[in-house]
């Protein structure tokens, strides 16, 4: 028998995943959990179990974007097509 880490009741030594609180025992790689962050920000988390960090991060990250990225281009748009439409006036 052996003490569950995060819980630390006792459980079976081949165990994979505790039976009190449900967290798998096994160890996770750092480099994968890494790759996984690379590739999309917050599937790191997820790997190590930890979701709702994973989707935060994930939300985090896209709204940056967004705000530095998309919403910049989005008015650029509009005051290009505007501009446009002014041309076709003359």
């Amino acid at each position: 028998m052996k003490k569950c880490k995060y819980c630390s009741e006792e459980i079976h030594d081949e165990a994979i995943k505790c039976r009190y609180c449900d967290s798998l025992l096994t160890e996770k790689s750092p480099g994968i959990s890494a790759l996984l962050s690379l590739v999309i920000p917050g599937a790191g988390q997820m790997y190590c179990e930890k979701v709702g960090r994973g989707f935060g991060f994930l939300i985090a990250v896209y709204l940056t974007v967004w705000i530095l990225i998309g919403i910049p281009i989005w008015i650029w748009c509009i005051v290009d097509a505007y501009n446009l439409a002014k041309r076709t006036l003359k």
